[in-house]
């Protein structure tokens, strides 16, 4: 219930997309510059909270570790 205030626009604006899911659908919007994508998001929007990094070869070699 938390977007039922977004569904009329998203109905009528976006029905193509009805079927996706709700993160694949805000990264499409965000990919192609739709900037309504941020109706969806809190009041910290689409900003970078954190950075960190880790420099241990313990948990950087291991085989499951994805770096991005």
């Amino acid at each position: 219930m938390k977007y039922i205030k977004l569904a009329d626009t998203v109905k009528t604006q976006y029905p193509q997309y009805l079927q996706w899911g709700l993160g694949e659908f805000l990264l499409h919007l965000k990919e192609k510059g739709d900037l309504y994508y941020l109706h969806f998001l809190n009041k910290y929007g689409d900003k970078r909270f954190s950075c960190f990094y880790i420099n241990n070869k313990r948990y950087t070699e291991k085989k499951d570790f994805m770096p991005t």
